[in-house]
Parts: C-alpha cells; sequence; structure tokens
C-alpha cells in the first residue's frame, strides 16, 4: 500500500509532520530490489522539495539469514556501492528460539561482523536490531568499533548499563512502542540512560 502510494506518503510526511527522510530498510536480499525501487525516483528531490527524502539501507536480518544466498555478501556491496547515501540494515543478533532454530549464535555473530566490517570500510551508518543478545552485542562492537558514521539501536529495549558504552562507539538510540513490553522500572531506567542528543 506505501509503495503504490509512494509520492503521497512523502509529500505528507513532509507537510504534516516536517519530515525531511525517512530510512527505509532491507533486510533480505530479496527485499534489496524492492527497497531500491522506492528510492529510484530521488532526482524528483531536487525539482519538488515538498516531498522528505527516501534514503535506503540494505542488510541481512537474523529474521532471514536462513533466506541467504552464497553470493549475499556480494551483492550487500553492489547495492550499497550502486547507492551512496545508502546506510547498511538492518542487521543485528537475536537470540530467540524462531531465530535460533535455523541460524546459530556463533553463526549469526560472524555475518553481523562481516556487515559491520562492510559499513565501516564504505563509512556508512548501521541500523541494528538486537534481541536477547546485549553481552555479546556490547562485546562485537567494541571489539569492531567504534563507528565514524554511526550506529543506530533500533527500536532499542536494551538495559540501562550497556548505553554509556554505546554511546563512545557513536551509537544512536530509536524507540519504539515494544518499550511497553519491558518492566516498566527497567524501561524506565533505559530511556533515562540514553542521552537527549542521541535519542531518535
Amino acid at each position: 500500500v506505501i509503495a503504490s502510494n509512494r509520492d503521497l506518503v512523502l509529500r505528507n510526511a513532509r507537510a504534516r509532520s516536517g519530515v525531511e527522510a525517512v530510512a527505509v530498510n532491507g533486510c533480505c536480499e530479496q527485499d534489496w530490489p524492492a527497497v531500491q525501487a522506492l528510492c529510484e525516483d530521488e532526482s524528483v528531490d531536487e525539482v519538488e522539495p515538498t516531498r522528505c527524502r527516501v534514503v535506503p539501507n540494505f542488510g541481512l536480518h537474523p529474521w532471514y539469514l536462513r533466506d541467504r544466498t552464497d553470493r549475499w555478501l556480494a551483492s550487500l556491496r553492489a547495492a550499497l556501492e550502486a547507492n551512496p547515501r545508502a546506510g547498511l540494515g538492518e542487521c543485528g543478533l537475536d537470540r530467540t528460539p524462531r531465530v535460533l532454530r535455523h541460524t546459530s549464535f556463533d553463526e549469526q555473530t560472524d555475518l553481523l561482523v562481516q556487515q559491520l566490517r562492510l559499513a565501516k570500510e564504505l563509512r556508512r551508518p548501521v541500523s541494528l536490531h538486537c534481541v536477547k543478545a546485549w553481552g555479546r552485542m556490547v562485546e562485537v562492537l567494541r571489539r569492531e568499533g567504534p563507528f565514524p558514521d554511526g550506529v543506530l539501536l533500533h527500536s532499542f529495549c536494551g538495559p540501562a548499563e550497556v548505553v554509556p558504552g554505546l554511546c563512545t562507539l557513536n551509537a544512536h538510540f530509536s524507540i519504539s512502542l515494544s518499550i511497553l513490553r519491558v518492566k516498566d522500572q527497567r524501561a524506565k531506567a533505559a530511556l533515562n540512560a540514553v542521552p537527549l542528543e542521541r535519542l531518535l
């Protein structure tokens, strides 16, 4: 529905809410062409400033790791190189049974590291998914960071104690309604730990 009404949605986002740009995450190889198609008409931005920009992101989300091809990394590099404004994402770690049934935690970690290294090489920001994996996520980000072009902890619901260390690696945090599933005191502590300039 959104794709078929793309221009109207983008104009309304700008006019009604002041949104200047939206990031659209491609979470598996099968998504990447659709994300590319949403962003192909970006030349309109120069002649139609009443519409917000679409910024593509390309990555392998933990939910879809089993669907990757043998050429996923080369395809990801090609998608990013063809789109100089694109970020990498959404990628990450997920320790729920749903994901562990098809991709081990160690394999997820290896695939995340490959994506983080590509993002650093190409100087792209990264959108990260993390569920029940904060210890490993922090360990990987410390080892692979810092990230001059930034990382975004998408829909952050993590513990407050990870926030200061992640900030030193140039992390930002977005909050969604999923924070309401976290125990009240823990959610408040996490929100209070995020500096306002790093809250999206």
